[in-house]
């Protein structure tokens, strides 16, 4: 049987940078009741990777296709979904992807500010 590989990144919509420590779930959208197939957390890059066989769908649902959206949590606190935009009846193997969201990204650092080295002041002499 086949394996479904879904990975990409979670990037911020407003900077473009890719944003670390999230996780994103997929869920197979139905009907009746979403199915959780997977879930990962993004690494220091902003990168996800969800694997899951294609088993799964045979045995439940005859030959079926997924039908994916993703959810993306910071901690406990959902901050995007997909739901409304789902990838319809999703093939074997792998799917690449970028899913945005608005993420409060602290400002990055210039070149410099990496190699600054900050002299502290000098502390009064002690008696």
């Amino acid at each position: 049987m086949g394996k479904y590989r879904i990975m990409g990144y979670v990037t911020d919509c407003e900077s473009g940078r890719n944003v670390p420590e999230l996780r994103v779930e997929a869920w197979d959208k139905d009907l009746i009741f979403d199915d959780l197939v997977g879930s990962a957390t993004t690494d220091e890059a902003g990168f996800f990777r969800i694997s899951f066989e294609a088993a799964y769908f045979d045995e439940l649902f005859l030959d079926r296709r997924p039908d994916l959206f993703f959810k993306v949590f910071e901690g406990e606190t959902l901050i995007k979904s997909t739901e409304d935009l789902v990838l319809w009846n999703v093939s074997f193997g792998e799917t690449e992807m970028r899913i945005e969201v608005d993420a409060a990204l602290p400002p990055e650092k210039e070149d410099d500010e990496e190699n600054e080295f900050v002299i502290p002041e000098a502390l009064p002499p002690q008696f």
